[in-house]
């Protein structure tokens, strides 16, 4: 048996010779022994620590945990390996992981030999890379890429990627598809991925649901040599290509401004010579910009000015100055010169090492040569002024300062010189002093005010005489000139007095007359109205107390911009009310547009109504401009409204109420002035209960509601209706109809007309076509009782026999047993007709 004393001995050779961390613990929990490796981690004394609990050398949570597992060890007498314990060593955080070894002396006492190991770097590892992973694939999550495999075929065999969303995609979605046939309405897409599977591309830009992505392809080959998959990737660059087309057009636009510019545009190098002209400056000077290029600027600049422009020039490449301007003359190739302003400016680099010089040059020869022409105008007008017959004179800040001889005789001055220095007023009468410095005023401030201004003019003697006077005042570089013509017109106005007491008597005779016009204009307006009225409704036929009516309020809105409501079954002549109404309208010299809501799938009404722009969905290759902007500034008739979707309503709400859209694609918004006419065969308040129409866009149309009464309720207008399209026909037909049979006239008159006007229309063409004599005979049915009336009675009895049906399986629908078994119908197709139908189950 080995002694206590010889196992610890045995120990101790066994623990000091290895880096673990070890201690020996007994039953009680007394570290019997430890190695410096442990006693270095818990930052211990090793001496101190032999003998002593563990709860006094370990943490609390550390000393539980190392007690539990020796009591597990002793039970089982089999090696532990502990849970990660949470610690701190040398006061920062860590994580141990202890390993517990049992075994039993001879005298049975039982001791732990208990690894421990420091597991906190390898933690740390584990969480950076387990961060890096998350941050890998948020990264990846993140990329506007696009991940696919494809089989040697082109089938997807995986899609992956965010990019994926661009195309309204998600991951997988694709598997199993042909690429080729997916797009197989994108041919230029096709042609690269069939070059793709061929192996003869490895990369290409294509466009896809119009968003551009650069691809990259990889082929792996089997062992055989045959191609058996396509790795792809791909980002989108959309807002790339659309950056480089807009570089490319903002260039191509700047280089058409250099070119065109009306100025003539270079730039020069440091030693003056052109390196790029637009053709302008070709032209002002005669070179080419190759010829340019070869010499310097003084070769073309005219002696007299080549010191100057030389001076300036070197000032701007020192640095001295950054631009300049002067006056220079150009020697043209063909020797004639050419005056310009020149300007000319620098540019540099951070650095001050790249220096580019820009000059501007325009032509100014026809200004040259207009103030030249001025300078020997100036002398001749002033010989014209002085020998001028007409009275002249200027004056300066109120005082005069130069007159003409004529202006000095016609006051009575024996020379201009007496007049110079006194006030421009002296020669008005003093009543009028006031009234022409107030005129001369308003006139400085640029009221629009007469050029002619009749007054009292005041000689030297003192006498008055009447005059006319023409002034005009002007401001120059901040002084207030004034130029004045005078005229004697005393002659003139005691002829205009002699005339005006001429004209009273006149103005008697002219009073009679005019009453008598008045009369006469008043009628007139009657009968215009009469005859205007007559024009507008040569369409609607209408001697009935309810179509007189109709017409009346029709007169009376068509004045407004008020949004019109014609009700009424179909064949009523809604849509010749509305022309009538848009004729009457201050809109009439502008077109009404004519929307059929009915006649327009329902996919394409918004885009008819509001327009698209290019590419705003498939199929959309091209702009189109929707009724509504056509309608700006006219009417819009909006024929059968109650058959647009609730989607396109909402959008036809903000246009009554705010007069605004955007187009399909676009986010601009475009503003018009539309007058709205609509109309409907339905009761829209059974629409609005059965939510089939919006209460808000039916309360908006609602504004002036006009109900077109039918045929049926209108009996005294049958018979004109009927001679009026015997009139049409017999013309087109070449028949002559004197009369209506007796039976006949009485059939239209009891017949229920489902059809209204539009089925009256079409009896009489019939009976027009079969008409062999001049007595037009018509055949009706017996029993007149409209399709209409007809499909309505089949309908109640359809939705009465759906009801019993349902009432009996307690309106169960799905299912054994239930009401869609019974009626032989789909449940989905049973839902859809109980909508249709409007049956629903009361709570």
């Amino acid at each position: 048996m080995v002694k206590r004393s010889d196992i610890f001995h045995l120990m101790r050779g066994f623990i000091t010779r290895i880096d673990l961390a070890i201690r020996i613990v007994d039953e009680s929990g007394t570290v019997m022994w430890m190695n410096q490796a442990l006693a270095t981690l818990l930052n211990c004394e090793l001496r101190a620590s032999i003998q002593q609990k563990e709860d006094q050398i370990l943490s609390q949570t550390h000393a539980q945990i190392s007690t539990a597992l020796r009591s597990e060890t002793f039970k089982l007498m089999t090696h532990l390996d502990s849970m990660e314990i949470q610690v701190q060593v040398n006061g920062e955080p860590a994580v141990l992981r202890e390993s517990v070894y049992p075994f039993i002396q001879a005298d049975n006492t039982k001791y732990s030999a208990i690894i421990t190991e420091d597991i906190s770097a390898i933690k740390r590892l584990e969480e950076s890379i387990k961060k890096d992973k998350e941050y890998q694939k948020a990264v990846l999550s993140r990329l506007p890429l696009i991940f696919y495999i494809m089989n040697a075929e082109g089938v997807i065999l995986l899609t992956d990627g965010a990019g994926l969303s661009t195309l309204g995609l998600k991951p997988g979605e694709l598997i199993g598809q042909s690429i080729l046939e997916v797009y197989q309405d994108n041919s230029e897409f096709v042609a690269v991925m069939q070059e793709v599977i061929q192996g003869k591309r490895d990369h290409g830009v294509v466009n896809l649901e119009n968003n551009w992505f650069e691809t990259w392809f990889t082929h792996i080959f089997a062992d055989d040599g045959e191609l058996n998959t396509i790795l792809g990737a791909a980002i989108e660059i959309s807002t790339r290509v659309v950056a480089e087309s807009a570089l490319k057009e903002s260039e191509s636009r700047l280089r058409m401004i250099f070119d065109h510019s009306p100025i003539g545009i270079a730039q020069f190098n440091t030693s003056g010579q052109v390196v790029l002209a637009n053709s302008t400056l070709e032209n002002l000077i005669g070179y080419s910009t190759g010829e340019l290029q070869k010499m310097s600027y003084e070769d073309y600049t005219h002696p007299d000015d080549i010191e100057q422009n030389r001076q300036y020039f070197q000032e701007l490449v020192s640095g001295e100055r950054n631009y300049f301007q002067m006056q220079k003359r150009y020697i043209h190739k063909d020797g004639h010169h050419v005056w310009s302003i020149l300007r000319m400016s620098v540019a540099r680099d951070d650095e001050n090492q790249n220096i580019s010089i820009i000059g501007m040059a325009a032509d100014i020869s026809d200004q040259i040569r207009a103030e030249q022409s001025l300078e020997r105008t100036e002398v001749k007008m002033e010989a014209l002024f002085d020998h001028a017959q007409y009275p002249i004179g200027l004056s300066l800040k109120g005082e005069t300062i130069t007159v003409n001889p004529a202006y000095a005789t016609f006051f009575g001055y024996d020379n201009p010189e007496e007049l110079k220095g006194r006030t421009i007023l002296e020669i008005f009468a003093d009543s009028e002093q006031a009234r022409i410095k107030n005129y001369i005023q308003k006139r400085a401030r640029g009221e629009d005010l007469p050029f002619f201004y009749e007054t009292i003019g005041r000689r030297k003697d003192g006498s008055l005489f009447q005059m006319e006077v023409r002034i005009s005042v002007y401001p120059l570089s901040g002084v207030l000139h004034t130029v004045m013509m005078v005229q004697d017109i005393t002659q003139r106005k005691e002829a205009e007095a002699e005339i005006e007491r001429a004209n009273v008597d006149l103005k008697r005779a002219l009073d009679e007359l005019k009453e008598l016009k008045d009369r006469i204009e008043a009628e007139n307006v009657i009968l215009r109205e009469e005859v205007r009225l007559t024009n507008v409704y040569k369409n609607i036929i209408g001697q009935s107390d309810s179509m007189q009516s109709i017409l009346v309020q029709a007169e009376q809105v068509a004045k407004t911009d008020s949004t019109v409501l014609i009700l009424g079954e179909t064949g009523t002549g809604k849509e010749l009310l509305a022309r009538a109404i848009h004729e009457m309208s201050n809109r009439k010299n502008n077109s009404l547009i004519v929307v059929n809501c009915a006649a327009m799938p329902a996919t394409l009404v918004e885009s008819e109504l509001f327009g698209r722009e290019k590419g705003a969905f498939t199929g959309a290759i091209t702009r189109q401009i929707g009724r509504f902007e056509i309608a700006d500034g006219a009417t819009i008739f909006l024929d059968e409204i109650g058959e647009l979707p609730l989607e396109t309503q909402s959008k036809l709400l903000r246009v009554l109420q705010e007069g605004q859209f955007e187009r399909l694609g676009s986010s601009k918004t475009i503003s018009v002035n539309v007058r709205i006419i609509a109309a409907t065969n339905r009761d829209l308040t059974v629409e609005v209960n059965e939510r089939r129409f919006r209460e808000d866009l039916f309360y908006r149309l609602n504004v002036f509601p006009l109900h077109l009464p039918p045929l049926k309720d209108r009996l005294e207008d049958i018979q004109p209706l009927v001679w009026t399209f015997i009139d049409q026909f017999a013309e087109d037909m070449g028949k002559r109809i004197k009369k209506l049979s007796v039976k006949s006239v009485r059939k239209l008159e009891t017949y229920d007309w489902p059809g209204n006007i539009r089925e009256l229309r079409n009896v009489i063409e019939r009976a027009m076509i079969k008409a062999t004599t001049n007595t037009l005979s018509i055949e009706l049915p017996d029993h007149p009782q409209s399709k209409k009336q007809q499909s309505k009675k089949m309908t109640e009895m359809e939705r009465q026999h759906i009801l019993s049906i349902l009432e009996e399986t307690r309106w169960k629908i799905r299912g054994p047993g239930g009401a869609a078994e019974i009626l032989d119908m789909k449940p989905t197709t049973l839902t859809s007709r109980m909508q249709r139908l409007g049956i629903q189950r009361l709570s």
